[in-house]
């Protein structure tokens, strides 16, 4: 996989800041402390998403932390480092306390840019002594009292729950990621946050447009050498189900999805990097969709993986009388080994349990 070109903006000495094609990445440099950080750490923050902010160039911000440290245990932050804490505050090395994280975190809620933190491993404060006094935490305090109005109790209780499951749970799907268990897959239709996800470890990019919303959504997969999903959808989001027209569904979706696959291609992604989806229930009635599922073995002319997404869609809960989407798997399932039974390749379900075991089923008797 290509990695992205970052170019260093600044030399710092508690932190890196690196641009690449609309993305910032400013992360915390201090791993033999697990990227605690101290007076002087903020204030290169400070700069750094300052230039950041006033950089029309940049359209998000990325905020995470380098490591491994000594012992190979990475770390977000562990929040401000205790070896410089005084009585009035961290003391910098003009021997003044002070707390300007408050500064920081300021600044981060007004930016009109989205900050992502990838957390890469441990984020970890003291519950006892107030503990949401990692920067992580802070920012979601600040944001859910106040932009959501949730009590001051309520945002604590959930920064608390949040830092139990990072604790807990994230090492356990690092882990998974990294022995190839598990394959992630982005659903985006916007750049900047396709590589924020093929920053933290997404291996397969889908977008609903085809590629055709953003631009420069497709150059992220080109740099980084992700897979794609292609999917046919009729019109935006938000009006493609007002009365959808085809000439011929079956043909108009396969010849939409034929150009796309070429023109990924003429920018330097392989057909075999490339899946293709019909689209079901994107922009159709139940008859287009119906037809598409009745032939689906035509969009194997196309040389690429077929992915087919039909869990839960509304026609079933139409003709399958069953008005909760939660309980269509059964509709759901007989769909899903009709497209296996033409071929399919990849089946997008909500229910994978139930689905799993009907399909060793499905291929036990054929």
């Amino acid at each position: 996989m290509t990695k992205p070109d970052w170019k260093e903006v600044k030399h710092y000495e508690d932190i890196t800041y690196h641009k690449c094609d609309g993305v910032a990445r400013i992360a915390f440099d201090r791993p033999e402390v697990r990227n605690a950080f101290r007076p002087e750490t903020l204030l290169e923050l400070l700069e750094a998403f300052r230039d950041a902010g006033e950089d029309p160039k940049i359209g998000v911000v990325l905020l995470t932390g380098n490591g491994p440290s000594e012992d190979g245990k990475w770390a977000f932050s562990a929040g401000g480092d205790q070896r410089v804490r005084g009585e009035a505050g961290y003391v910098g090395k003009d021997g003044l306390p002070r707390l300007n994280v408050l500064e920081l975190q300021r600044y981060m809620r007004s930016v009109p840019k989205p900050v992502i933190a990838l957390v890469a491993g441990y984020a970890i404060g003291s519950l006892g002594t107030g503990g949401f006094g990692t920067l992580p935490g802070l920012m979601l305090l600040y944001y859910m009292t106040d932009s959501l109005g949730i009590t001051a109790l309520v945002a604590g209780l959930i920064v608390t729950l949040a830092k139990l499951w990072d604790v807990i749970i994230d090492p356990v799907i690092g882990a998974l990621s990294r022995d190839n268990a598990a394959v992630i897959s982005i659903d985006t239709r916007k750049a900047a946050v396709g590589r924020a996800a093929v920053e933290a470890g997404a291996a397969i990019v889908n977008d609903v447009s085809g590629f055709t919303y953003d631009p420069h959504l497709a150059d992220v997969a080109v740099q980084s050498g992700t897979a794609v999903c292609v999917m046919h959808a009729l019109g935006d989001p938000a009006t493609m189900q007002d009365d959808p027209q085809y000439d011929d569904v079956l043909l108009d979706v396969y010849d939409y999805l034929a150009e796309r696959v070429v023109a990924l291609e003429a920018i330097g992604i392989e057909r075999a990097r490339i899946a293709i989806d019909p689209g079901i229930g994107f922009g159709k009635t139940v008859d287009h969709n119906l037809a598409l599922l009745r032939g689906l073995s035509l969009f194997h002319g196309l040389g690429c993986p077929i992915l087919l997404g039909v869990s839960r869609k509304g026609f079933i809960g139409r003709i399958g009388q069953q008005p909760d989407a939660a309980l269509r798997a059964p509709g759901s399932i007989a769909l899903g080994l009709e497209g296996l039974a033409q071929g399919v390749q990849i089946l997008r379900v909500h229910d994978v349990a139930e689905t799993v075991q009907a399909v060793r089923l499905w291929q036990a008797v054929r």
